[in-house]
């Protein structure tokens, strides 16, 4: 993804799950705040899940915190998703027309990107071949049980997530995307230490949103999480 290189992977989610635990395991780092988004999440989840004993808290937005239905998928996304799931469809409208990062990203956020803004976000996806990773992530979603092994995933960690104590804290926007009203709902009644942020408008993208935001309340929030010398650090 982004400048990372670009393996002959299939890239799904079960492609990239050794890669998050081989970069913690390889870089020995103990007692990890995971900061998740989007699919990142979801990794993020199941590492958490996995992985209790070293992790001190996970700050999350725009997550997948709990398998979805194609009735409870958010309609200005739900036709744009099917077709991008739909085979050749779906390879014509991202691997060659680059339509997640022409189409889908700016139209789901608040502000407009410069032209800068959005020549950085095309660069690392010249080529139908780069495009691979935005292609699969969309039929990878666990959407009304399919694919299987990754709605397994999911609902694992969503039931974990009811039980953890484990420190938390949600962002959430104005009309956001993946976390709305009833998810918002669903986290606050369900995850017993969870502290949860609005940032005011935003849709998926809250980073593009309100960056400035996110990074002073994750400053005010790290030193409730973690010992003091480290927060100081």
């Amino acid at each position: 993804m982004g400048r990372s290189d670009i393996p002959d992977l299939p890239y799904r989610f079960e492609d990239q799950v050794p890669y998050l635990d081989g970069l913690i395991e390889a870089l020995g780092l103990k007692d990890v705040v995971l900061v998740i988004h989007d699919w990142g999440s979801a990794l993020g989840f199941h590492y958490a899940h996995r992985h209790p004993d070293n992790v001190r808290g996970i700050a999350f937005m725009e997550a997948v915190v709990r398998p979805m239905t194609w009735d409870g998928f958010p309609p200005d996304f739900r036709i744009g998703f099917k077709m991008m799931r739909t085979p050749v469809l779906g390879w014509l409208m991202i691997s060659a027309a680059n339509m997640f990062v022409n189409k889908i990203l700016p139209s789901a956020m608040i502000r407009k990107l410069t032209a800068t803004e959005m020549a950085a976000y095309r660069a690392p996806y010249p080529t139908a071949r780069s495009r691979k990773p935005l292609r699969m992530w969309p039929t990878e979603i666990p959407i009304d049980g399919s694919p299987k092994d990754v709605f397994d995933v999911v609902q694992s960690y969503n039931n974990w997530l009811g039980q953890t104590d484990l420190p938390m804290l949600l962002f959430y926007a104005s009309p956001g995307g993946t976390i709305q009203a009833d998810e918002l709902a669903w986290c606050r009644n369900t995850i017993k230490n969870l502290q949860t942020v609005d940032i005011g408008a935003g849709i998926h993208y809250l980073q593009e949103d309100n960056s400035h935001l996110i990074g002073a309340e994750l400053a005010k929030w790290l030193p409730q999480i973690l010992p003091a010398k480290t927060a100081a650090e």
